[in-house]
């Protein structure tokens, strides 16, 4: 089939290449189209900043890239994640941190919010 006859999957503004739109460009006359935006959430960065860096947090959990770079933006930097494990869902989103100054304690395994928790539990638990 032509390109343009291609079925295609939703994608978020900001979403890597490979998520693309639904028969986008034969019924709407694009090749993309955004279904969903992810935006940062309002918070005090400062304020966080502060409880990383007391160990207020054994795990920070990056579940996409565009967390990654959310949670980074709201504190001004990646130096206060230095103070806690980074968690990454996936090789991509582990590369997106590492881009923006994260080291990932782990990655999980299994790209799905219940392989990220089995790798955070298995980190966490006390070695024999």
């Amino acid at each position: 089939a032509a390109a343009e006859d291609a079925d295609e999957v939703p994608r978020g503004r900001g979403a890597r290449e490979g998520h693309i739109v639904i028969r986008a460009r034969r019924e709407l006359g694009r090749e993309r189209l955004a279904v969903y935006r992810t935006e940062a959430a309002a918070a005090d960065g400062e304020a966080l900043a502060a409880e990383l860096a007391a160990g207020a947090y054994d795990y920070v959990t990056f579940t996409s890239s565009s967390t990654a770079r959310n949670l980074v933006g709201i504190l001004g930097g990646s130096a206060p994640l230095a103070h806690t494990r980074a968690a990454c869902i996936g090789p991509v989103t582990a590369e997106t941190a590492r881009e923006l100054g994260i080291e990932p304690a782990l990655v999980a395994e299994e790209y799905t919010i219940a392989g990220l928790t089995r790798a955070i539990a298995a980190d966490a638990a006390p070695e024999d």
